[in-house]
Protein backbone atom coordinates (compact mmCIF):
# COMPACT_ATOMS: atom_id res chain seq x y z
CA UNK A 1 0.00 0.00 0.00
CA UNK A 2 1.78 3.03 -1.49
CA UNK A 3 0.23 6.40 -0.11
CA UNK A 4 3.41 8.62 -2.01
CA UNK A 5 5.36 11.62 -0.65
CA UNK A 6 2.50 14.01 -1.11
CA UNK A 7 1.25 14.27 2.48
CA UNK A 8 4.91 13.94 3.58
CA UNK A 9 5.91 17.16 1.33
CA UNK A 10 3.02 19.16 3.02
CA UNK A 11 2.85 21.45 5.96
CA UNK A 12 4.88 23.51 7.43
CA UNK A 13 8.99 21.88 7.98
CA UNK A 14 10.99 23.71 10.30
CA UNK A 15 15.00 22.93 10.38
CA UNK A 16 17.37 24.09 12.86
CA UNK A 17 20.40 24.39 11.36
CA UNK A 18 23.35 22.75 12.65
CA UNK A 19 22.59 23.22 16.91
CA UNK A 20 24.66 22.54 19.85
CA UNK A 21 22.89 19.16 20.69
CA UNK A 22 24.70 19.68 24.25
CA UNK A 23 22.29 22.80 24.98
CA UNK A 24 19.30 21.37 22.49
CA UNK A 25 18.79 17.27 22.48
CA UNK A 26 16.89 15.71 19.91
CA UNK A 27 14.42 14.77 22.59
CA UNK A 28 13.17 18.63 22.37
CA UNK A 29 12.15 17.56 18.46
CA UNK A 30 10.00 14.96 19.68
CA UNK A 31 7.99 17.50 22.24
CA UNK A 32 7.75 19.82 19.42
CA UNK A 33 6.38 16.99 17.23
CA UNK A 34 3.71 16.22 19.85
CA UNK A 35 2.42 19.74 20.11
CA UNK A 36 2.01 19.93 16.19
CA UNK A 37 5.22 21.37 15.12
CA UNK A 38 7.56 19.39 12.81
CA UNK A 39 10.98 20.07 13.55
CA UNK A 40 13.83 18.36 12.31
CA UNK A 41 18.04 18.62 12.92
CA UNK A 42 20.24 19.68 9.98
CA UNK A 43 23.46 18.85 11.03
CA UNK A 44 27.09 19.52 10.40
CA UNK A 45 27.82 16.61 8.16
CA UNK A 46 31.69 16.30 6.95
CA UNK A 47 31.04 14.26 4.12
CA UNK A 48 27.98 16.56 3.02
CA UNK A 49 28.13 20.63 1.14
CA UNK A 50 25.75 22.15 4.12
CA UNK A 51 24.53 25.06 1.94
CA UNK A 52 23.99 22.69 -0.82
CA UNK A 53 21.31 20.64 2.05
CA UNK A 54 19.74 23.96 2.79
CA UNK A 55 18.99 24.78 -0.84
CA UNK A 56 17.70 21.24 -0.76
CA UNK A 57 15.02 21.80 1.67
CA UNK A 58 13.76 25.06 -0.02
CA UNK A 59 13.54 23.00 -3.18
CA UNK A 60 11.79 19.71 -1.92
CA UNK A 61 9.44 21.82 0.48
CA UNK A 62 6.69 24.19 -0.42
CA UNK A 63 6.80 25.67 3.45
CA UNK A 64 10.19 25.56 5.09
CA UNK A 65 11.55 27.57 8.55
CA UNK A 66 15.03 27.64 9.13
CA UNK A 67 16.58 28.54 12.21
CA UNK A 68 20.40 29.16 11.89
CA UNK A 69 22.92 28.49 15.06
CA UNK A 70 25.12 31.29 14.29
CA UNK A 71 27.62 30.23 16.69
CA UNK A 72 28.35 27.13 15.25
CA UNK A 73 31.53 27.90 12.35
CA UNK A 74 31.19 25.71 8.92
CA UNK A 75 34.57 26.16 6.83
CA UNK A 76 33.01 28.16 3.79
CA UNK A 77 30.25 29.65 5.13
CA UNK A 78 29.94 33.00 6.43
CA UNK A 79 26.21 33.30 8.39
CA UNK A 80 25.31 36.54 7.45
CA UNK A 81 26.68 36.14 3.45
CA UNK A 82 24.36 33.24 3.37
CA UNK A 83 21.56 34.19 5.17
CA UNK A 84 21.14 37.39 3.07
CA UNK A 85 21.51 35.38 0.05
CA UNK A 86 18.69 32.70 1.17
CA UNK A 87 16.41 36.01 1.36
CA UNK A 88 17.75 37.27 -2.10
CA UNK A 89 16.78 34.27 -3.94
CA UNK A 90 14.35 32.83 -2.02
CA UNK A 91 12.56 36.00 -1.14
CA UNK A 92 9.08 35.72 0.85
CA UNK A 93 9.75 32.17 1.32
CA UNK A 94 13.11 32.73 2.96
CA UNK A 95 11.63 31.99 6.71
CA UNK A 96 14.50 32.77 8.69
CA UNK A 97 15.69 33.21 11.83
CA UNK A 98 19.20 32.68 13.89
CA UNK A 99 19.74 31.32 17.72
CA UNK A 100 22.98 31.80 19.77
CA UNK A 101 24.12 31.13 22.88
CA UNK A 102 23.22 34.12 25.01
CA UNK A 103 25.41 36.81 25.45
CA UNK A 104 26.73 38.19 28.51
CA UNK A 105 27.69 41.52 27.15
CA UNK A 106 23.78 43.36 26.02
CA UNK A 107 25.70 45.50 23.46
CA UNK A 108 26.92 42.06 21.56
CA UNK A 109 23.53 40.91 21.59
CA UNK A 110 22.26 44.52 20.02
CA UNK A 111 24.71 44.25 17.78
CA UNK A 112 23.53 40.77 16.32
CA UNK A 113 19.96 42.22 16.44
CA UNK A 114 20.60 44.99 14.23
CA UNK A 115 23.04 42.73 11.76
CA UNK A 116 20.28 40.19 11.55
CA UNK A 117 16.81 41.69 11.90
CA UNK A 118 17.05 45.28 10.52
CA UNK A 119 20.43 44.73 7.97
CA UNK A 120 19.58 41.36 6.57
CA UNK A 121 15.97 41.52 7.51
CA UNK A 122 15.32 38.05 8.74
CA UNK A 123 11.39 38.04 10.16
CA UNK A 124 11.78 34.80 12.17
CA UNK A 125 13.51 36.28 15.12
CA UNK A 126 17.00 36.41 16.98
CA UNK A 127 16.54 33.54 19.78
CA UNK A 128 19.50 33.77 23.08
CA UNK A 129 19.71 30.21 23.87
CA UNK A 130 20.37 29.47 27.42
CA UNK A 131 23.09 26.45 29.10
CA UNK A 132 19.77 24.62 30.32
CA UNK A 133 18.40 22.09 28.44
CA UNK A 134 14.70 22.56 29.71
CA UNK A 135 14.58 26.65 29.37
CA UNK A 136 15.74 25.99 25.90
CA UNK A 137 12.45 23.48 25.53
CA UNK A 138 10.10 26.21 26.00
CA UNK A 139 11.91 28.73 24.36
CA UNK A 140 12.28 27.42 21.66
CA UNK A 141 8.43 25.91 21.77
CA UNK A 142 7.88 29.73 21.96
CA UNK A 143 9.53 30.71 18.97
CA UNK A 144 7.71 28.27 17.32
CA UNK A 145 4.19 29.66 18.73
CA UNK A 146 5.18 32.75 17.14
CA UNK A 147 6.03 31.90 13.94
CA UNK A 148 2.85 29.61 13.34
CA UNK A 149 5.53 26.86 12.97
CA UNK A 150 2.67 24.63 12.67
CA UNK A 151 0.28 25.93 9.67
CA UNK A 152 -2.83 25.08 9.87
CA UNK A 153 -2.41 21.58 10.89
CA UNK A 154 -2.95 20.95 14.55
CA UNK A 155 -1.46 17.09 14.50
CA UNK A 156 1.13 15.64 12.73
CA UNK A 157 0.33 12.46 11.14
CA UNK A 158 2.31 9.85 9.84
CA UNK A 159 1.37 7.00 6.74
CA UNK A 160 2.03 3.64 7.74
CA UNK A 161 2.82 0.33 5.61
CA UNK A 162 1.12 -2.84 5.48
CA UNK A 163 3.77 -3.82 8.12
CA UNK A 164 1.57 -1.57 10.48
CA UNK A 165 -1.46 -3.36 11.70
CA UNK A 166 -4.60 -2.92 14.29
CA UNK A 167 -6.56 -5.80 15.89
CA UNK A 168 -9.73 -5.74 18.18
CA UNK A 169 -12.85 -8.05 19.16
CA UNK A 170 -15.95 -6.77 17.78
CA UNK A 171 -19.39 -8.38 18.42
CA UNK A 172 -17.14 -11.19 19.49
CA UNK A 173 -15.40 -12.03 16.61
CA UNK A 174 -11.77 -10.99 16.26
CA UNK A 175 -10.53 -8.53 13.14
CA UNK A 176 -7.37 -6.69 11.59
CA UNK A 177 -6.41 -3.84 9.55
CA UNK A 178 -4.18 -2.23 8.41
CA UNK A 179 -3.17 1.02 9.73
CA UNK A 180 -2.91 3.83 7.04
CA UNK A 181 -1.59 6.48 8.36
CA UNK A 182 -1.82 7.54 12.02
CA UNK A 183 -1.33 10.56 14.49
CA UNK A 184 -1.93 11.02 18.38
CA UNK A 185 -5.47 12.13 17.83
CA UNK A 186 -6.84 9.31 15.42
CA UNK A 187 -5.32 6.75 12.84
CA UNK A 188 -7.33 5.38 9.73
CA UNK A 189 -7.34 2.11 8.98
CA UNK A 190 -8.50 -0.57 6.20
CA UNK A 191 -9.83 -3.73 7.51
CA UNK A 192 -8.70 -7.25 5.82
CA UNK A 193 -12.18 -8.76 5.87
CA UNK A 194 -14.95 -6.82 3.79
CA UNK A 195 -17.40 -8.42 6.00
CA UNK A 196 -17.16 -5.88 9.09
CA UNK A 197 -19.40 -2.76 9.06
CA UNK A 198 -19.03 -0.91 12.14
CA UNK A 199 -21.60 1.61 12.80
CA UNK A 200 -20.54 5.23 13.44
CA UNK A 201 -19.78 6.22 16.82
CA UNK A 202 -18.96 3.03 18.13
CA UNK A 203 -16.85 2.76 20.81
CA UNK A 204 -14.46 -0.02 20.73
CA UNK A 205 -12.31 -1.38 23.81
CA UNK A 206 -8.74 -2.51 23.72
CA UNK A 207 -7.42 -1.79 19.97
CA UNK A 208 -4.29 -3.30 19.73
CA UNK A 209 -1.98 -1.42 17.73
CA UNK A 210 0.86 -2.92 16.19
CA UNK A 211 3.44 0.05 14.76
CA UNK A 212 7.17 -1.50 13.94
CA UNK A 213 8.05 -2.21 17.26
CA UNK A 214 5.82 -0.32 19.63
CA UNK A 215 2.67 -2.38 20.42
CA UNK A 216 -0.49 -0.06 22.08
CA UNK A 217 -2.86 -0.83 24.07
CA UNK A 218 -6.34 1.56 23.58
CA UNK A 219 -9.69 2.69 23.04
CA UNK A 220 -11.36 4.24 19.96
CA UNK A 221 -14.48 5.38 18.32
CA UNK A 222 -15.11 4.61 14.46
CA UNK A 223 -15.93 8.41 13.82
CA UNK A 224 -15.89 8.29 10.16
CA UNK A 225 -15.51 6.35 7.26
CA UNK A 226 -15.23 6.98 3.67
CA UNK A 227 -14.73 5.18 0.35
CA UNK A 228 -10.65 5.38 -1.63
CA UNK A 229 -10.98 3.08 -4.22
CA UNK A 230 -11.97 -0.28 -4.03
CA UNK A 231 -11.78 0.00 -0.01
CA UNK A 232 -13.56 1.33 2.90
CA UNK A 233 -11.74 3.48 5.08
CA UNK A 234 -12.60 3.97 8.70
CA UNK A 235 -11.22 6.63 11.01
CA UNK A 236 -10.67 5.92 14.50
CA UNK A 237 -10.19 8.40 17.21
CA UNK A 238 -8.12 7.61 20.21
CA UNK A 239 -10.19 7.61 23.54
CA UNK A 240 -8.32 7.96 26.94
CA UNK A 241 -9.09 6.25 30.24
CA UNK A 242 -11.09 8.84 31.40
CA UNK A 243 -13.67 9.08 27.99
CA UNK A 244 -12.20 11.88 26.65
CA UNK A 245 -10.37 12.12 23.45
CA UNK A 246 -6.84 11.32 23.52
CA UNK A 247 -4.50 8.91 24.65
CA UNK A 248 -3.11 8.36 28.27
CA UNK A 249 0.28 9.40 28.61
CA UNK A 250 2.25 6.01 27.85
CA UNK A 251 0.90 5.29 24.69
CA UNK A 252 0.92 9.11 23.83
CA UNK A 253 4.86 8.93 23.79
CA UNK A 254 5.00 5.80 21.86
CA UNK A 255 2.67 6.67 19.22
CA UNK A 256 4.45 10.05 18.79
CA UNK A 257 8.03 8.90 18.47
CA UNK A 258 6.59 6.59 15.95
CA UNK A 259 5.36 9.31 13.80
CA UNK A 260 8.63 11.25 14.46
CA UNK A 261 10.84 8.01 14.08
CA UNK A 262 8.92 7.97 10.67
CA UNK A 263 8.89 11.35 9.11
CA UNK A 264 12.16 12.23 10.47
CA UNK A 265 13.39 9.02 8.62
CA UNK A 266 11.56 10.28 5.32
CA UNK A 267 12.73 13.52 5.64
CA UNK A 268 16.14 13.11 5.76
CA UNK A 269 16.35 10.09 2.81
CA UNK A 270 14.44 12.23 0.58
CA UNK A 271 17.24 15.49 1.73
CA UNK A 272 20.07 12.46 1.00
CA UNK A 273 19.12 11.72 -2.49
CA UNK A 274 18.78 15.46 -3.59
CA UNK A 275 22.34 16.47 -2.44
Amino acid sequence: MDFGLTDVLKGVKTFFVVPDVEVFPENHLKSFFMRGYETYFLKDDPEKDLEERIHALFSLFPEVILFVNIDHAVPGIDWPILIDELQTRYAERAMIGVFYRKRENPEETKQLERLYLYDIGIICGCVPIECQKAKNLFVLLNVLIANQANGQRKFIRASCDESCIMTLSFGGIPFSAVIRDISVNCFSCIFSENLLDIPLQTKCADIMLYLKGYVCKTDGIFALKRVVGQDTVYVVIFRNPEDQDGLPVNNLVQINSYIYQTLSGTIYNLLDQHT
